[in-house]
């Protein structure tokens, strides 16, 4: 593995855990979406997943704030996210957002544009849609119910494609005695931010190169979403015919196709 590293970054009023590994100069960060699981002590299996990026890169990774309370928004996610990436010396580099990630990112081209150079904004969306008010409305419930078990196997449901999830079957109770030692609380409180989040006003006016993919089986955000963040941007987007929410992780050829956006090589749709 390229030079994993996981760390601790002290900020004016916050800690915040990141990974960074690769060979590369460019600096490629990388956002996660609203998940179970935390970055912390996830290094090998980041680096792994995402090796394809480790010749090009030195590639980080994240978490959002650790002092998160109810009080905690997108806006606050970003504005983290760039402290850390100055307190690093990190003047400019190349970005990847996933979910909310993706919202992240998309605050950050408002707010702080001049340190993104490329970017790729994937399965996320510019406000929360009534089909996702729904579902992140359910996950709401089940952790303010502390209903770990049905939180964590609804969470999976709406993430993955059934052949995924019927692949996975074996391994599915491992993977939610894992996910339910996440805290409910944090989960919580990210949920309900991404249902204040909008920006569909604002992305008018950044200008960047932009790639946006999305998938027309998402059952969590909708995909028109993709084609309205990719028209606002001026920017080419791509749909998986028969993926959902969870592509990042089940399309064979994400990594490349984030890889060749990055670099400019982009097929997709204007």
């Amino acid at each position: 593995m390229a030079k994993i590293k996981e760390e601790t970054l002290r900020l004016s009023e916050c800690t915040m855990d990141y990974i960074s590994f690769g060979n590369g100069e460019k600096p490629l960060i990388m956002i996660p979406g609203l998940s179970l699981r935390r970055v912390k002590g996830s290094g090998r299996g980041v680096a792994l997943s995402y090796r394809i990026f480790a010749k090009d890169y030195r590639v980080y990774m994240f978490d959002t704030r650790n002092e998160c309370d109810e009080s905690c928004s997108i806006t606050q996610m970003a504005d983290d996210l760039y402290e850390a990436m100055c307190a690093l010396r990190i003047e400019q580099a190349d970005l990847l957002g996933v979910s909310m990630g993706g919202m992240i990112l998309q605050t950050l081209l408002i707010r702080h544009p001049k340190i993104i150079d490329h970017c790729v904004i994937a399965l996320s969306a510019s406000y929360c849609a009534e089909i996702s008010e729904k579902r992140i409305g359910e996950w709401i419930r089940l952790s303010e119910q502390k209903e770990t078990d049905l939180l964590v196997r609804g969470f999976f449901n709406d993430l993955y494609s059934e052949s995924y999830l019927k692949r996975y079957k074996p391994f599915m109770g491992l993977l939610v005695k894992m996910a339910s030692k996440a805290d409910p609380v944090r989960f919580m409180n990210h949920a309900k931010a991404i249902l204040k989040f909008d920006v569909r006003d604002q992305l008018s006016n950044v200008q960047t190169k932009a790639y946006v993919i999305g998938a027309k089986q998402d059952r969590i955000v909708p995909w028109q979403e993709t084609v309205n963040i990719a028209a606002k941007l001026k920017a080419p987007y791509y749909l998986y015919e028969n993926l959902g929410h969870g592509a990042y992780e089940e399309a064979k050829d994400f990594n490349e196709r984030v890889l060749k956006a990055l670099k400019g090589e982009t097929d997709g749709r204007i």
